[in-house]
């Protein structure tokens, strides 16, 4: 269908395909088409190899797209697959759908836990290959009401470690406070103390404290 004849048969190969940078000069630009919420797809992010993820909301915004100023779609939230689960916001040229003729990387280049993490979440893959967008959405590990109850507990626990503080100011100025009293209730008297009116006499040893309680 191609108008130019040096292009209009089936096997001449595709020409390459011009980089954003040479659209943006001519006023162009790629549009990506918009990936409904729950599907499942490939994402590329920094030096990772491509991962399987499931679309789904940003659990702080509850979205899960970014669009630009024109109004397409220039992020998706994802959750990846795999031990343990976690979640990105990624551009979305390095966003595509999962494909089932995908090759996955050779495990050589996989190493420690990111190869056991990648081994999960293939086969967390061949459990979510057959479920529909919503379904997925549901075994989310990201969700709202989530994060809602792990904020309220952390905020329970902040609360009760308060109150064991205020405790322990408590106990500490009651324990300065008999202290004060105990020193005040104490007088010297040469080598006497006289504590609440008993006078104590100091003794070089256990017969001379035996003595002057005699004498006394």
């Amino acid at each position: 269908m191609n108008p130019d004849p040096l292009f209009s048969h089936c096997s001449i190969p595709q020409g390459p395909f011009p980089k954003n940078s040479q659209l943006k000069e001519h006023g162009l630009k790629v549009v990506y088409s918009l990936l409904p919420v729950g599907s499942l797809v490939l994402v590329k992010a920094c030096n990772w190899p491509w991962w399987p993820a499931i679309l789904s909301p940003d659990p702080n915004v509850e979205e899960y797209v970014r669009l630009d100023s024109e109004g397409y779609v220039e992020h998706y939230h994802v959750e990846f697959l795999g031990k343990p689960h976690t979640r990105y916001w990624a551009a979305t040229k390095h966003v595509e759908l999962y494909d089932t003729s995908f090759t996955k990387p050779k495990c050589r280049n996989l190493r420690g836990a990111m190869r056991k993490s990648y081994e999960v979440a293939m086969e967390e893959v061949a459990k979510v290959m057959e479920m529909g967008c919503e379904e997925r959405l549901q075994i989310s590990h990201f969700q709202p009401q989530e994060l809602l109850s792990q904020a309220q507990r952390l905020m329970h626990a902040i609360e009760r470690m308060l109150r064991q503080c205020s405790n322990q100011q408590d106990n500490q100025s009651k324990r300065d406070q008999m202290i004060r009293m105990w020193d005040d209730s104490i007088e010297e008297d040469g080598d006497t103390l006289i504590i609440e009116g008993f006078r104590f006499d100091s003794a070089a040893c256990l017969e001379d404290l035996m003595t002057a309680g005699t004498k006394k």
